[in-house]
């Protein structure tokens, strides 16, 4: 085996690590070679028990991007998440189904709500053919436009009519 004096590359998961730094020959201990990984130093096998060696400088979350309690690497510091966000996919209301003020999440995004508060109506019992042709009411949540229509009484000369 020949003399080394630079570590040179690492692989990971696939991925190039290039570290460029001098070593001594046959110096490398179990504690600076990644966990599960083995090499020949000195004559005899070693097997890693470091889980240090990942590059996490390109990682951009931040705690607030990270569920409570968990944790991650970035920059080569641990950060353990703050999120307040809720996972809400299956989600589908509006602003305009959240009363006004108030806040809901829907698919990732805070919603306020602008819907104006009303009189429930859902123990109403009323059909359209009770309410007066061409007016509105509500009734079990559901705008109705009345059917109803109120027969004409005439007495004329002494005729009644009804229309």
């Amino acid at each position: 085996m020949d003399n080394v004096t630079l570590l040179e590359k690492l692989l990971i998961n696939n991925s190039k690590i290039e570290a460029i730094m001098a070593v001594d020959e046959n110096s490398a201990t179990e504690e600076d070679l990644l966990l599960g990984k083995t090499a020949w130093v000195g004559g005899r096998k070693i097997i890693g028990i470091s889980r240090l060696g990942i590059d996490t400088s390109d990682a951009t979350a931040t705690a607030s991007d990270i569920q409570p309690g968990k944790t991650a690497y970035v920059n080569g510091v641990k950060i353990t998440g703050t999120s307040t966000a809720v996972y809400t996919e299956d989600a589908n209301a509006k602003a305009s189904d959240i009363k006004k003020y108030k806040t809901a999440y829907v698919n990732g995004v805070k919603l306020i709500g602008t819907l104006e508060p009303g009189i429930e109506t859902m123990d109403a019992t009323a059909l359209a053919s009770d309410i007066l042709y061409g007016k509105t009411a509500y009734a079990r949540n559901i705008k109705l436009t009345g059917t109803l229509t109120i027969p004409t009484i005439n007495y004329d000369a002494g005729v009644l009519t009804i229309e």
